[in-house]
């Protein structure tokens, strides 16, 4: 019950955190969690695989950022 509780928590903590990033971030991050490929980002997106990886990259850095800078 007390893990299912903080796995909620943190689950609302990452969309909150999530929703604060920019459209191009944002979207990369939900085709990411829906388990798209990065070919299937790439297209759906119109950006490079290659620069798919690297954003996702930044972006979880990011995420990991603001997180830290909430506690």
């Amino acid at each position: 019950m007390v893990a299912e509780e903080f796995d909620l928590a943190r689950t609302r903590e990452l969309y909150n955190l999530i929703n604060k990033l920019d459209k191009i971030e944002k979207a990369l991050v939900l085709l990411y969690i829906e388990e798209k490929s990065h070919e299937e980002i790439s297209q759906i997106i119109g950006i490079p695989r290659a620069n798919v990886a690297v954003k996702l990259f930044r972006i979880k850095e990011k995420l990991k950022q603001m997180s830290q800078n909430q506690n």
